[in-house]
């Protein structure tokens, strides 16, 4: 058996060799971890006088491609997403609205394949709401501001667009192995929303939820 050995002493433990300051914590990440393979990449972050053009190598949003096979995988993945995270959240004992600060995000993309997406579903179920709001995010200068878009088309009255794998997949019904109680959930309103700063597409809804009672023998709401 081998063991390692333990330094005796305080003395034996490894220093890091920065100046004790209130940037010490940042010459340890850049000395002795991130950076340390690195000495060209170090050089250049320690430069006061060389930085990046944040315009150029940040601001630019990836290009994605804008085929028609493209469109189907992604679609696909987002409408199983829906459905897989819809089913999860219609149960009784929840509140029964979900709004964007539950985070139910479905999909990530570009408004080109957003505006595509939302395209197909309306061309189905005509949508009763369009909105959209703007809202201005710092950014590295004063010169230029940041626009963040949040985009919802929404559906009321159950009155919901099919997915592309599901015509009708607003509803579940159940029966807890427990209590031996049969329950059963719909959705009452849809909404689609995107994030165009962080190019996220999230689902938002409100449903009901009913279990049946057999000495009634109707269903009631919880």
């Amino acid at each position: 058996k081998i063991e390692a050995k333990q330094p005796d002493t305080l003395s034996d433990q490894p220093k890091c060799e920065f100046e004790k300051d209130e940037y010490a914590d940042t010459a340890a990440i850049v000395d002795n971890h991130t950076l340390r393979p690195f000495p060209n990449v170090t050089t250049f972050f320690d430069n006061p006088t060389s930085f990046l053009d944040y315009k150029t190598c940040v601001y630019p949003k990836v290009e994605d491609c804008h085929d028609e096979d493209s469109y189907l995988k992604l679609f696909r993945q987002m409408d199983r997403r829906i459905e897989r995270l819809a089913v999860l959240r219609m149960q009784p004992y929840f509140k029964k609205e979900i709004t964007g600060r539950n985070r139910c995000i479905v999909g990530v993309c570009d408004l080109t394949e957003w505006e595509e997406y939302v395209r197909r579903k309306t061309a189905l179920v005509q949508p009763s709401v369009f909105r959209r709001l703007k809202v201005k995010l710092p950014s590295f200068d004063d010169t230029f501001r940041l626009v963040k878009t949040t985009y919802k088309v929404e559906w009321n009255d159950g009155v919901i667009p099919p997915l592309s794998h599901k015509l009708v997949w607003w509803w579940f019904k159940w029966r807890d192995p427990d209590c031996e109680v049969v329950f059963r959930s719909f959705m009452k309103t849809f909404i689609l929303s995107y994030n165009s700063f962080l190019d996220t597409v999230s689902i938002e809804f409100e449903y009901r939820t009913h279990f049946y009672d057999p000495e009634s023998r109707i269903w009631r709401t919880i």
